[in-house]
């Protein structure tokens, strides 16, 4: 006989992520599965979905409700999805959900030939989730992890660091994958200010082998001003309830074409060659042209500019600075 829970809310189906549930004795369990690669082309397209799905109240008689991310299977996965699913473990967790992830274990890495972008060995993966903070993050929001039988801790992190495999964006480290709940503008109006002085507070170290001390001073005024940008447009209208407000955002250094060895420069046109094909914002003439650049990640889950503003009027309260933009979607720019 069919289950009516699951009849009356089937889960969706995602383009590249694979998404079961099941009902049992009134308790929902929900398994997210990452693909091999998760693009931003595939989170772009049908991750909607699952956050419309996680949305939706559920009919009783649910008791206790479940939600797996399994990246057990998966090598590889772009910033925003990351940032993505990092939001929704949150949410998730808000709203009475038992958020876990599972992870592959480590093994003895790729073998020395495997230059491709995809590998077989999940060492790559791990040690990107590890050094750029993503696993820390989780940590610190009480999301519970499990990489083969070994529960996430400080010590498996820092363990995770020094897995012997190469990262393909070589030295990107710069602002750690960040998780912020951000607050009304009238309760906090000095946030967004704060909140990147605290950001920026010794990045300019890792800048002076890669850039002259003028470029070093427009760039970090660049990024100042972005992200400064970006949090108080969240502040301003991106959320219409008081709470939760989160956002997400990363920052690495992205390595150009210009000045690589013969050897990086092939591993390089490789790995952008596949990012052609699923990151529609890439710019090659661009990148290839420079040494190197900032790119910059950063998403809410919130509205944008326009529901702002027919929300605004529909309450009688039409006074939003037009000016204003925000990208509910998800943003990726780069800035030299």
């Amino acid at each position: 006989m069919a289950d009516p829970q699951t009849d009356a809310h089937p889960a969706p189906r995602t383009a590249g992520v694979d998404i079961k549930r099941r009902v049992v004795h009134g308790n929902q369990c929900l398994v997210v599965s990452f693909p091999r690669s998760f693009r931003d082309d595939e989170w772009a397209q049908r991750f909607g979905e699952l956050q419309t799905y996680l949305d939706t109240p559920l009919a009783p008689p649910i008791l206790r409700r479940r939600l797996v991310f399994s990246l057990i299977n998966c090598r590889w996965i772009d910033p925003l999805p990351l940032l993505s699913a990092l939001i929704e473990s949150v949410r998730a967790d808000s709203n009475s959900w038992r958020v876990l992830y599972r992870l592959p274990p480590p093994d003895e890495g790729p073998a020395t030939q495997d230059a491709s972008t995809y590998q077989r060995s999940p060492n790559r993966l791990l040690l990107f989730l590890a050094r750029e903070g993503f696993l820390a993050e989780l940590l610190r929001c009480g999301i519970r992890v499990v990489i083969g039988s070994q529960l996430l801790d400080e010590e498996v992190i820092a363990e995770y660091t020094r897995l012997p495999a190469r990262p393909s964006y070589a030295d990107a480290h710069f602002i750690p994958v960040t998780l912020l709940d951000v607050p009304e503008q009238e309760r906090s109006p000095s946030f967004s200010a704060d909140t990147v002085d605290s950001l920026l507070g010794g990045v300019s170290l890792p800048l002076r082998s890669k850039c002259s001390a003028p470029e070093r001073k427009q760039l970090l005024y660049t990024l100042r001003a972005v992200l400064q940008e970006f949090l108080h447009n969240v502040q301003e209208h991106a959320y219409p309830q008081p709470e939760p407000r989160p956002v997400a955002l990363y920052v690495r250094f992205r390595q150009g074409g210009v000045g690589l060895t013969p050897v990086a420069k092939a591993a390089c046109e490789r790995d952008l060659q596949e990012e052609q094909k699923h990151c529609p914002r890439l710019d090659r003439v661009w990148l290839d042209a420079r040494a190197g650049c900032l790119e910059v990640f950063f998403l809410d889950r919130g509205i944008g500019i326009v529901q702002s503003y027919a929300t605004a009027q529909r309450q009688g309260n039409a006074s939003i600075d037009a000016n204003k933009r925000s990208n509910p979607q998800g943003n990726r720019i780069k800035r030299c």
